[in-house]
């Protein structure tokens, strides 16, 4: 007890640490949140829900050991989590208009938004939702500094507001209209983050 209170005189204090600083789970919370929106998931229905999709994930070893290390993209993660959601009782219809080859045609920024505000559900109702993976970028910077999959749950006035798993301080919240971009060509210091659209999934209780 002495050394550790001595330790604390000297300014010796531990971090605390959040999802994602030691994790690549965030796919899975998205999931899970995403099931907040569209059912009201309450906290002891996620635990057993959140550990099933788990256990499924560590049943395939090379993909168990890319999500640990995270050296995927986590699309394959998304969609067998929201299989076993379904399995287990959660209902839901689930739209990728942009996923691989689509016959919706290319996405803009100006489609990507319209077709969010038009799916998205006012704040609070359990509706509508959208899951997708962003990149934040810095000027300068080749590669982002943060790749990571959230939740839209509604958009008021230009922004979209997140449910997000991250306690950062400095975590992404809210996505102006004006602040994104779908090509990584396009990403400047005013539009910082990239949105990739073949991993928006469009989700709603069925």
């Amino acid at each position: 007890m002495r050394e550790h209170e001595g330790s604390k005189q000297k300014g010796m204090h531990s971090n605390s640490f959040y999802q994602g600083n030691l994790d690549s789970f965030c796919a899975v919370y998205a999931v899970l949140n995403a099931l907040g929106i569209t059912h009201g998931l309450t906290l002891s229905n996620a635990v057993p829900l959140f550990r099933e999709i788990l256990l499924h994930m560590s049943a395939d070893t090379q993909r168990w050991y890319d999500t640990v290390y995270n050296a995927t993209d986590f699309l394959w993660l998304v969609e067998d989590a929201l299989e076993i959601a379904r399995f287990r009782g959660y209902l839901l219809d689930v739209e990728r208009p942009w996923a691989g080859k689509s016959a919706q045609g290319p996405c803009t920024e100006k489609i990507c938004w319209r077709e969010m505000r038009l799916w998205l559900s006012p704040l609070g109702a359990h509706a509508n939702t959208v899951i997708f993976r962003f990149h934040r970028f810095l000027p300068g910077h080749e590669t982002p500094v943060i790749s990571h999959w959230t939740v839209g749950e509604t958009i008021e006035n230009d922004t979209l507001i997140l449910r997000d798993a991250s306690h950062e301080p400095r975590a992404t919240r809210a996505i102006h209209s004006r602040g994104f971009r779908v090509r990584r060509e396009k990403i400047d210091e005013n539009s910082p983050i990239l949105i990739d659209p073949d991993t928006l999934f469009f989700i709603r209780p069925s």
